[in-house]
């Protein structure tokens, strides 16, 4: 596979430098820090490999409240990125049709490029408040289309898509026998509510 860097991953403040920046306005990680300030102690944390889908209680953890889902159907990843990588890989290959929404996340473009993944990519606009025009993914789905790729709320506009476009995304992809993969990796530090 060849992966190509994005922009915004070659000018990030871990490739410039955070020194180089002066106001940075739209960083999404956390600033450096040692375990000693988080004031946690790791005298007693036991290292080991580990269970491969994630400790049962943590996956537990994450559907807590969840109807229709159990711990069974919960993969824990290191990171959202690995995680994406994964869905992406396992789902996709060279025959395959992806729909984009963007802005997206990289990792969402990239890896399917990487793989050889036809793409139909569609841009909202600041115009249109960055919202998803269902008609223009209807047009766009093909008979090798298997997935429709969206994040909520979008990275960097933060904007949420609402429920209901995503009820209306669900019963499209039920339709046509595509999968829908929303990307909410930035859900819980948003202060909006995606209920409307």
């Amino acid at each position: 596979m060849k992966y190509q860097r994005m922009p915004i991953e070659i000018e990030a403040p871990e490739e410039k430098g955070y020194a180089t920046i002066q106001y940075n306005l739209a960083e999404s990680s956390v600033r450096d820090k040692t375990i000693k300030e988080t004031g946690i102690s790791l005298d007693d944390l036991v290292l080991f490999y580990g269970e491969h889908w994630g400790t049962t209680p943590l996956r537990e953890a994450i559907v807590k409240g969840e109807e229709k889902l159990s711990f069974q159907n919960v993969l824990v990843c290191p990171s959202a990125a690995s995680a994406l990588f994964m869905v992406h890989t396992s789902l996709l290959d060279a025959d395959s049709h992806l729909i984009v929404i963007r802005p997206n996340y990289g990792t969402n473009l990239e890896t399917p490029r990487a793989i050889g993944c036809a793409m139909t990519i569609i841009d909202t606009s600041f115009a249109d408040n960055f919202q998803i025009d269902v008609q223009e993914i209807c047009e766009a789905i093909k008979p090798t289309t298997k997935l429709i790729s969206i994040t909520t709320p979008q990275n960097p506009t933060g904007v949420d898509i609402p429920l209901s476009t995503i009820q209306v995304l669900v019963e499209i992809c039920e339709k046509y026998n595509v999968l829908l993969l929303v990307d909410e990796t930035y859900r819980d530090l948003n202060f909006q509510s995606a209920q409307n």
